[in-house]
């Protein structure tokens, strides 16, 4: 009994040995992990670090899933990340090789966390938090559970590499000629490419179409200035003659855009409504000087 004990410590004290394969800093170049890490209690820098020394060539499954969605699909081959630390997680269904389970990553100065199973990836608080799904590429955000993976479908897909699915992209800068601050893409005409609903969540009270089509209840602009100054004294009414000589010549209204315009560059519904009660009020003035004729008219007889 005291020889297997004796041989039971034996093995667990080279395991501990093993795995402080250094437990000074900085490391030198035969270390990789270290426990406790630093030469006094003054100067612990971890307790628990893993360093790498040594270029990490990123083989076939992850340098295939590090390929962007440009409508390749294969991996120009392996490639290259440098200085290299990696922590795997597996367990008895993922699998124990290199290929398998998540992995902790720090290449040079940057930092993997990616689960080489393609399946759900969650960073949460407990209350809050951010899922990656993997079955259905997309992203979610919200407080809501993250303990138990979700099938659905209706959720976010922020900044997707296609343009064969619904997606909402963001782009702040761009060196393209299509730049965008937000832009939104849904595969069918009939879907909503915008839609707000009421706070009972039955009533949409504003919607997109990708057509063009814009539905809301109310709109509300700001027109500087409102046209009532065609009632100032100063104001410029054409008369008779030169209104008649204006559409003649034109064949629009003046301070309208012709058609010819519109159909190039689309009509600004703000202005388009202060030109509008501009012209309401200039005929209401016309309207009044025929009635004031009249009145005269109907004096003489």
């Amino acid at each position: 009994m005291k020889k297997k004990l004796c041989i039971v410590l034996a093995l667990i004290s080279s395991s501990i040995l093993f795995a402080q394969a250094d437990n000074t800093f900085p490391y030198p170049n035969s270390g990789d992990v270290g426990i406790g890490t630093g030469t006094d209690q003054n100067n612990v820098n971890f307790n628990f670090q893993v360093h790498g020394i040594t270029d990490y060539i990123i083989r076939l499954q992850e340098a295939q899933q590090a390929v962007t969605k440009s409508g390749s699909t294969k991996a120009s081959g392996a490639l290259n990340a440098g200085k290299t630390a990696r922590i795997g997680i597996t367990n008895s269904e993922t699998g124990a090789t290199e290929n398998d389970g998540a992995v902790l990553r720090m290449s040079k100065f940057d930092f993997y966390i990616v689960n080489q199973e393609r399946k759900n990836l969650a960073l949460t608080s407990g209350v809050v938090g951010l899922r990656l799904h993997g079955d259905h590429q997309r992203i979610w955000m919200g407080a809501q559970s993250y303990y138990t993976p979700s099938t659905s479908t209706e959720l976010a897909s922020t900044n997707i590499g296609t343009t064969s699915d619904n997606g909402l992209y963001v782009r702040t800068r761009s060196s393209s000629e299509e730049g965008y601050g937000v832009s939104v893409r849904v595969r069918k005409n009939e879907q909503n490419a915008i839609q707000v609903v009421s706070t009972d969540g039955d009533d949409v009270n504003f919607t997109v179409k990708p057509t063009g089509e814009v539905y809301a209840r109310k709109y509300v602009t700001t027109l500087n200035p409102f046209p009532d100054y065609v009632f100032e004294n100063d104001y410029k009414l054409l008369s008779f003659d030169e209104l008649r000589t204006y559409i003649a010549h034109n064949k629009h209204l003046p301070n309208v855009p012709s058609a010819k315009v519109v159909a190039a560059n689309g009509a600004d519904l703000g202005e388009m409504n202060r030109v509008l009660v501009e012209k309401v009020e200039e005929l209401t003035l016309y309207i009044l000087q025929l009635e004031a004729r009249l009145q005269k008219l109907e004096k003489q007889k």
